[in-house]
């Protein structure tokens, strides 16, 4: 479920490759999922790390400066597209 937005490769952070850095471009769910990853810090523009992404089971992230653990499904929900050199939050 790749895409391009605004000439950036926008992919699910569920895609993403471990260790590598990404910027968050949106999130496509509902207000609970907005809510709930907001409370988490997870915003549009905030940069994050994917950790460990394994064949299934949750998503390790970190994200500033917290480790946070995700389930697939919300992960799954999250659009990023890989972070430029300079653009952390």
């Amino acid at each position: 479920m790749k895409s391009e937005t605004m000439g950036k490769n926008v992919l699910s952070l569920i895609q993403a490759n471990e260790g590598e850095e990404y910027c968050v471009t949106n999130i496509a769910g509902g207000s609970g999922a907005h809510s709930r990853l907001m409370s988490l810090g997870i915003l549009r523009g905030q940069n994050l790390k994917l950790m460990k992404r394994g064949e299934s089971g949750p998503l390790m992230i970190f994200v500033k400066g917290t480790k946070i653990a995700l389930g697939r499904g919300i992960s799954s929900k999250i659009m990023v597209s890989k972070a430029s050199a300079g653009s952390g939050k």
